[in-house]
């Protein structure tokens, strides 16, 4: 789809190679159930309408009237609460997904096919308050959690509890690993300019002969300063 439309055929082109292909593979494979899926967003204001028009061709026109379809949402999760691009979920070429991005793909891929299949399974359910993420999942899995966006006069602090599980628990879009038990994640908020070199042992490394790194203080939280 991005190709095709990187070399701007039209939206009726666009649909009716869509049509042919997913008419060819049921043609090849008539007893196969054909899993069609919106594209993710494009962080581009000159894609917004074509990508919302394309998805919305896919999810009212295309699967309703081809029996042996079904719509993947691979959109939705990758906008904020207004309808914007969540870019922090894209690569640098604000097209293809990243690492926090590509776990939300194949979470979306895993429902669509284990309710396909009447697969049930064992799921836990996993609570982000005052972020998104939340969900019921198999233990393993990994699912990408973001925090809401602080509040005027705040930054981002940390999740609690702080796990092994989360990839980096000071940072408000991570990714965490489900566990066999429910489980409640937290954003937590501080005031803006509060420190962010929390608690811990760090390996400094640089790339410059006799720089050195060295906490000013031994409270939790103290400022790194350069000697």
């Amino acid at each position: 789809f991005r190709r095709v439309l990187f070399r701007s055929q039209g939206s009726q082109t666009i649909n009716q190679d869509l049509l042919t292909l997913v008419s060819h593979i049921h043609a090849l494979t008539p007893n196969t159930t054909i899993l069609v899926a919106g594209v993710t967003p494009i962080n581009s204001s000159g894609f917004t309408a074509s990508v919302a028009a394309y998805n919305s061709y896919i999810k009212t026109e295309l699967v309703p009237s081809l029996s042996y379809t079904r719509y993947v949402d691979q959109n939705t999760m990758f906008l904020n609460a207004d309808g914007s691009v969540n870019s922090s979920l894209l690569g640098a070429d604000l097209v293809h997904p990243n690492r926090y991005g590509y776990p939300i793909l194949a979470q979306n891929w895993a429902t669509a096919i284990k309710t396909l299949e009447g697969v049930t399974g064992t799921n836990y359910p996993l609570t982000v308050t005052s972020g998104t993420g939340s969900g019921s999942y198999p233990a393993g899995s990994v699912v990408t959690i973001y925090g809401n966006s602080p509040s005027s006069g705040t930054q981002f602090g940390s999740w609690t509890p702080s796990t092994t599980a989360l990839i980096n628990p000071y940072s408000s879009l991570t990714l965490y690993t489900t566990t066999a038990a429910a489980t409640t994640l937290t954003a937590n908020y501080t005031t803006s300019g509060s420190p962010v070199i929390h608690d811990g042992t760090y390996d400094i490394v640089s790339f410059f002969s006799g720089l050195s790194v060295a906490a000013a203080g031994t409270a939790n939280g103290s400022p790194a300063q350069q000697q």
